[in-house]
């Protein structure tokens, strides 16, 4: 089941830390996970927007750590564990 948002929006807090994303497509639609580069948010281009939409699929979109309003682990350069921790609770 997809997490519901009140506003365009979703943040998850991991310890101390906070992952900001979005959610796109319809809500029925096959889950899809993206995996921006860096540096990347959770923001995509109105046109990327609507091909999701037509596409029939439910993108989730992270905020890259440090960025966006992701917050970033002090001393780590790598964002797996980080991740992990997101998609489990997600």
């Amino acid at each position: 089941m997809w997490p519901r948002c009140s506003r365009a929006t979703c943040e998850l807090a991991i310890g101390d830390r906070v992952v900001n994303y979005c959610l796109y497509g319809p809500e029925d639609g096959i889950p899809v996970i993206s995996h921006n580069g860096s540096p990347g948010t959770r923001w995509k281009r109105p046109g990327i927007v609507s091909a999701i939409e037509r596409s029939g699929v439910r993108m989730l979109v992270h905020d890259r750590p440090g960025y966006g309003g992701s917050t970033r682990r002090a001393g780590r350069r790598m964002f797996l564990r980080g991740r992990r921790g997101f998609l489990r609770q997600a």
